[in-house]
């Protein structure tokens, strides 16, 4: 059972409130929006706290750079671009692919001397099949630092 985005809204107006008036509310939630609205977040696996600390405390411990990119075939291109070793790891976001980069700087140099867009062949493993369309870098989220 969920509610409506209007209610869910009216819902945390009113934990703002009793949180401004000095009152503690513990919160169990696994929508990621919400914890970036808590003070202090704690993550339980299995009855274990893993980690508790302000979101953005836990945003700033993400020690791994982020980049989305889309691209086209998405899913043959996750395949690929997970057997690459400049990257720590390729995820499915949506419509793109996040991927996880200790140094996207370098990464973006690299490709930009081995391109033409919108065909990348930058790296012989990756495939020269992909069409790349656009990079942007992320700011990484609590559920990223997760």
């Amino acid at each position: 059972m969920g509610l409506d985005p209007v209610h869910r809204q009216q819902i945390w107006n009113l934990l703002y409130d009793l949180s401004h008036e000095g009152k503690t509310i513990f919160v169990t939630t696994h929508y990621m929006d919400e914890v970036e609205r808590c003070t202090e977040v704690g993550f339980i696996e299995e009855g274990r706290l893993l980690a508790k600390a302000p979101p953005r405390a836990l945003k700033s411990s993400f020690r791994t750079r982020l980049l989305e990119v889309d691209i086209e075939p998405l899913m043959p291109a996750l395949v690929r671009l997970r057997s690459l070793p400049e990257l720590l790891g390729v995820s499915c976001a949506a419509v793109a692919l996040r991927l996880y980069v200790s140094d996207p700087e370098k990464l973006l140099a690299k490709m930009a001397r081995k391109l033409p867009f919108p065909v990348c062949a930058c790296w012989a493993n990756a495939g020269s099949n992909l069409t790349w369309k656009m990079f942007s870098p992320l700011i990484p989220k609590v559920t990223t630092a997760f």
